[in-house]
């Protein structure tokens, strides 16, 4: 990691945000704070690996291609292997009927789904590729390795004056996507008048990284709280006070209203329900017996994000709906109706192929 990171450099841009952002002077907040904390934490790289390993069917009839795969964007898939193919996206049809384990990985059309296709087509049978145990770990993605740099400045009485978050995350020698935009939530997640994020990308002899769950929120979080913990503990503020001090109640980046937020009400919550007053800030102070015990807490924060979607519905005389759309399963219930015949309709919603459109409806 440490010879990649001397060949860091910038990506184009972290989600559609530039890699570097400057709000207000961190420089100057940080000389100001009565109390600094400049740490850096490293987070592991982590592969998804769920026990159904990935594995695609593909089917030719004539110049049209149908394939079966357990992916939670099935469109993604159609618009990926088109653009590989150099065939129109009509002439391909995706079937997802249940997804497996996803956590991520079983949205882009990977390797081994074009191969299928090439495969079937050169053999003009149908062709079913499932990846070995050891060709998971290589072929559709991980969590990479990140380095975070963090730094927190804070007056007397626990109000931040400065906060800043340098991330280098490790990627292929061939990529420079960002998968783990894990500076973007520091932005957000608490109020202070200077922040400054950046990213930057150490290319590596690996295969290319993919988000996982909580693609970016999930490290970069672990990396400013664990700062914000150690910063408490100077300050000598409980945690969650220290939280309460600095709690966003507008977007810090935007200014604007949330569209919906309860974390003080799950602070509040939690530390009712946890006993959280019965604990003692002393480290080695608790004990279960002959065991130690220690209470921490931390917050965790997700980003609301929407995009458009279509959907066809058809009512019936006999007063039944067919409802089409190209929604997935990933084990959250979404097939899940009232009766087992809605069901039923549902699951073929996805399997349902229109002529006019050539493809499964949206």
């Amino acid at each position: 990691m440490q010879e990649a990171m001397e060949r860091a450099f910038p990506p184009d841009n972290v989600w559609g945000k530039p890699p570097d952002i400057v709000q207000g002077d961190s420089v100057k907040g940080l000389a100001d704070a009565a109390v600094r904390i400049d740490q850096t934490y490293t987070t592991a790289m982590q592969h998804h690996n769920a026990i159904e390993p990935h594995g695609t069917i593909a089917v030719w009839s004539g110049d049209f291609l149908t394939l079966y795969e357990p992916t939670t964007w099935v469109y993604g898939i159609r618009n990926a292997v088109a653009e590989w193919l150099q065939m129109p996206r009509e002439k391909i049809r995706v079937i997802q009927q249940f997804v497996g384990g996803s956590f991520g990985y079983k949205g882009p059309a990977w390797t081994h789904v074009v191969l299928a296709a090439i495969a079937a087509r050169q053999v003009n049978r149908p062709v079913k590729l499932v990846l070995t145990r050891r060709q998971e770990f290589a072929g559709v993605g991980y969590r990479p390795l990140i380095q975070h740099h963090i730094q927190l400045g804070a007056t007397s009485t626990g109000q931040l004056t400065a906060l800043t978050h340098h991330a280098i995350a490790r990627t292929s020698t061939f990529d420079n996507r960002v998968v783990a935009p894990v500076e973007r939530t520091s932005r957000k997640i608490y109020a202070c008048p200077n922040v400054t994020t950046t990213y930057r990308l150490a290319p590596s002899n690996l295969s290319g990284p993919y988000t996982m769950r909580g693609p970016g929120e999930t490290p970069g979080l672990f990396a400013i709280e664990s700062a914000m913990d150690e910063l408490a503990y100077a300050l000598q503020i409980d945690p969650i006070e220290l939280r309460l001090r600095n709690y966003a109640d507008v977007d810090p980046e935007t200014g604007d209203p949330w569209s919906s937020k309860s974390l003080k009400e799950c602070y509040r919550q939690g530390a009712e329900r946890f006993g959280w007053h019965r604990r003692n800030p002393q480290p080695g102070s608790m004990r279960n017996g002959d065991r130690l015990i220690g209470w921490g807490m931390a917050t965790m924060a997700y980003d609301a994000r929407f995009s458009g979607t279509t959907a066809s519905a058809q009512l019936f005389a006999d007063g039944n709906v067919l409802v089409q759309s190209s929604t997935c399963d990933p084990g959250t219930g979404v097939y899940t109706q009232t009766d087992s015949r809605s069901a039923h309709y549902i699951r073929q919603a996805t399997l349902t192929y229109s002529p006019e459109l050539g493809t499964s409806k949206e």
